[in-house]
C-alpha cells in the first residue's frame, strides 16, 4: 500500500480550528499509519495518542445542541409524547464494530459531531429487557410491533444536551496466544489458550465520559393504549439502569440513570446525612461519661476517672495530672 488516496493537501495538519466536526475529523484524519512496513501499522502508542486528542475537550457546539434538543422536544410535544433527561452513571461506548482507521469504531452523530444513541440501538436494548425480563409478554408485540403490525411507540435518538467529554478506554486481550505454523497453513496452526504469563496487548477505544447529560424520548403511534407510554418510560428506565446500552454492558458499561431517580437519591442521601449528624449531636449531648472512657479536654487527651453528677474527674495523659471539669467541658474521643 504506497498511500491513500487522499489529495496532496492532506499532507498538512488537519483542521483544528474550532467548531470543527469531531466525528469527521476522528475518521477520517488519522494521520500515524506508517507506509514504510511491510502490513502499514501505525505505531503501538499512535492510536492511544490520537485518542488522547479528543478525550483533552469536550466535543459539540452548545448552541447546536441545544437547538437540536429543543427540536426534538417540539416534535415529541407534537406527537403527544415526552422527553427525559437521563445521565450515565458508567462510560458507555457505541459503534465499536464500525470501520475505523483505528480498528475500533465510535459512532458520531453526522450532524452534531457528538456521541448518541440511535433510536435503533434503544429499542433492541428495551426489547431485550421486555423479552428476557418482564413478566409481560404481551407487551412485546403490543409496544414494539410485529413484523405484520406497528407497535405503540416511536423512539427517538438520545441527544447530548451540552457538549460531550470523552475520555480514553482500553481492552486488554491477553497476548498473541493464536501461535502459527510453518506457512501460517490453518491446517498446521498451533492453537493454545490465553495464559497470565503472556504478554498483554492493550487495545485503545474512546468512549464518553460518565455524568454526561442525555435527552431520551417517546411518542405514541395511533395504535398506542391508555399507559403505553407510561410503560415504555418505565422499561426504559429499568433497561438503562440494569443492562445497559451500547458495547462492554457486560462490565457495566452504559447504564443511566433519570435525573428524577438520580434527584431523589441525593434527596435521600442529603436527609440521611442529616439524620445521622441529629443523632449524633444528641448523642453528644445526652453522652454519660463512664470511668475508663478515653476523651479530650482543653485539647488534651485524657482518661476518665470518676463521674459525680455535673462533674467528671479526669487524668491527662501527658502529664498524669488529675482535675474536674463540668461534664459539657469534655468530648468522648472517638
Amino acid at each position: 500500500m504506497n498511500g491513500l488516496p487522499l489529495p496532496s493537501a492532506r499532507n498538512e495538519n488537519p483542521p483544528h480550528v474550532p467548531p470543527f466536526h469531531a466525528g469527521l475529523l476522528f475518521d477520517k484524519f488519522f494521520d500515524q499509519w506508517n507506509f514504510n512496513t511491510p502490513d502499514d501499522l501505525a505505531p503501538s502508542s499512535a492510536k492511544s495518542d490520537w485518542i488522547a486528542r479528543f478525550a483533552k475537550k469536550r466535543v459539540g457546539v452548545e448552541p447546536e445542541l441545544q437547538r437540536a434538543v429543543k427540536r426534538q422536544q417540539a416534535l415529541a410535544a407534537a406527537l403527544n409524547g415526552r422527553v427525559e433527561m437521563f445521565r450515565n452513571t458508567s462510560r458507555f461506548v457505541t459503534g465499536l464494530g464500525l470501520a475505523s482507521p483505528l480498528e475500533n469504531g465510535f459512532l458520531w452523530h453526522h450532524c452534531l459531531g457528538v456521541p448518541y444513541l440511535p433510536a435503533s440501538a434503544i429499542k433492541g436494548m428495551m426489547r431485550a429487557w421486555v423479552q428476557e425480563w418482564s413478566e409481560d409478554e404481551a407487551a412485546l408485540t403490543r409496544l414494539f410491533g410485529a413484523p405484520n403490525a406497528i407497535g405503540a411507540l416511536i423512539l427517538f435518538d438520545a441527544l447530548p444536551c451540552r457538549p460531550v467529554q470523552l475520555v480514553g478506554e482500553i481492552m486488554t486481550p491477553h497476548g498473541k496466544w493464536r501461535l502459527t505454523g510453518p506457512g501460517d497453513n490453518p491446517e498446521t496452526v498451533d492453537q493454545k489458550a490465553p495464559s497470565d504469563w503472556q504478554t498483554p496487548v492493550p487495545v485503545p477505544f474512546l468512549a464518553v465520559e460518565q455524568n454526561q447529560g442525555f435527552q431520551f424520548a417517546l411518542a405514541p403511534t395511533r395504535m398506542c393504549q391508555a399507559g403505553d407510554l407510561e410503560t415504555g418510560f418505565a422499561f426504559l428506565c429499568e433497561a438503562l439502569d440494569w443492562i445497559g446500552i451500547g458495547a462492554k454492558s457486560a462490565i457495566g458499561m452504559g447504564r443511566f440513570a433519570s435525573e428524577h431517580a438520580l434527584q431523589e437519591k441525593r434527596l435521600a442521601k442529603l436527609a440521611q446525612a442529616k439524620a445521622a449528624h441529629a443523632a449524633k449531636r444528641d448523642a453528644e449531648k445526652n453522652w454519660v461519661p463512664k470511668p475508663g472512657d478515653r476523651v479530650f479536654a482543653a485539647g488534651e487527651e485524657a482518661i476518665v476517672i470518676e463521674a459525680k453528677g455535673a462533674v467528671v474527674e479526669i487524668r491527662y495523659d501527658d502529664d498524669q495530672a488529675h482535675d474536674e471539669l463540668p461534664i459539657g467541658d469534655i468530648k468522648a474521643r472517638k
